[in-house]
């Protein structure tokens, strides 16, 4: 998460600021860690650390006004959103409301399945969805095989797939 904040931040863009995401997802010490660790090596204050939506299902109505208000305020100037279509909801509403992306919100999601579809082509973290499959096959099979083989650890780390919606240069 702190590499996908770093795309769309630097020290005299102006684009730090407080960070939005739905609080949903079991990971968010990690983003926040991630999150504070950028905006140290980027000499950022962290600011205000706005967190809403749903544990389970799709943001509501409210909650996407309530980030297009704060966005409208200056409060809020990223989100990191789960998932590409609340992504791409947000986009769509905030261009209606006459705001810009990366201009006035900076939007990186998370999955990467239609991210590059938006609009404006959204920065995502895409987890590596196949190997995380091939591995769980692979699991299944040696554990059915050996019932009591001793259990192991994976860690397979996302890629940043960076594009317009971070405000981060290509390249």
């Amino acid at each position: 998460m702190a590499r996908a904040w770093r795309s769309g931040t630097s020290p005299g863009s102006g684009t730090g600021g407080s960070p939005w995401w739905p609080g949903r997802r079991a990971q968010h010490p990690l983003i926040r860690e991630g999150y504070a660790s950028a905006c140290a090596d980027l000499g950022l204050p962290t600011g205000p650390e706005y967190r809403i939506g749903p544990i389970e299902g799709s943001p509501s109505a409210e909650w996407f006004e309530e980030l297009v208000g704060a966005v409208e305020a200056g409060d809020v100037r990223a989100a990191l959103v789960h998932n590409d279509l609340d992504a791409v909801t947000l986009v769509g509403l905030l261009q209606a409301r006459g705001l810009r992306v990366p201009e006035d919100l900076a939007v990186v999601t998370y999955d990467d399945e239609v991210a590059e579809l938006s609009d404006v082509p959204l920065t995502a973290v895409a987890p590596p969805k196949r190997a995380v499959g091939a591995w769980a096959v692979d699991l299944m099979r040696r554990r059915l095989a050996e019932p009591e083989a001793p259990l192991a650890e994976l860690l397979l780390r996302p890629e940043l797939r960076v594009r317009a919606s971070s405000g981060a240069a290509i390249g």
